[in-house]
């Protein structure tokens, strides 16, 4: 639903938004106000969030690409957390990628979980924050999380990307239990972790 204004809604509470094939949700609209409001969780083969000033993700959203990599891309202003969310691609050689902001900036201490089979990567200037305001917000950076033990899987903070949860709990690890698992160096990004 795109409004005169650039405003782009796109809201089915309760429900799943499922696809075998790769989706891309993106604001459509030429104004300054394109936002992407996601109330349901997302699976798709892959998964591109793309050309919006605000995705805001509700409390409780699942984002997950199936087979492939999901992707934050770099042309969105920011990407707003309500409440625990998580975003996850599974398959080998999925990788998640974090080109904006993803911002908690109210409400109660929540969980923002970043999962991928292989690796997460955080390009330049891309943030996660929990300071305007918010309470805690825990952080779990959980790479090569289906412990294959052929790819691996890394986390990349490349020059400028940040943490600030305010209070709450980072892990940045990898395997089946990240908390006491680690990060494996994969062809591409032979460090584990780089920060």
């Amino acid at each position: 639903d795109s409004d005169d204004d650039g405003t782009t809604t796109l809201a089915v509470n309760g429900s799943t938004l499922t696809s075998g094939g790769s989706v891309t949700l993106s604001g459509g609209g030429t104004g300054t106000n394109d936002t992407i409001d996601i109330n349901f969780d997302v699976t798709a083969a892959s998964l591109t969030i793309q050309k919006a000033k605000l995705v805001s993700l509700a409390n409780g959203v699942d984002l997950k690409a199936t087979t492939s990599s999901l992707t934050l891309g770099s042309t969105l202003g920011s990407v707003n957390v309500e409440g625990d969310a998580s975003i996850k691609a599974q398959g080998s050689t999925s990788d998640v990628t974090i080109s904006t902001n993803i911002i908690k900036d109210s409400g109660a201490t929540a969980t923002l979980t970043v999962e991928a089979d292989r690796s997460i990567i955080m390009n330049n200037s891309a943030d996660i924050d929990a300071t305007g305001g918010a309470n805690a917000l825990n952080v779990v950076l959980n790479s090569d999380k289906d412990a294959d033990g052929t790819v691996g899987g890394a986390i990349v903070m490349n020059s400028g990307s940040s943490i600030t949860s305010n209070d709450g709990k980072i892990i940045i690890g990898g395997g089946a239990t990240p908390a006491t698992g680690y990060a494996v160096g994969t062809a591409t990004n032979v460090t584990g972790v780089l920060l």
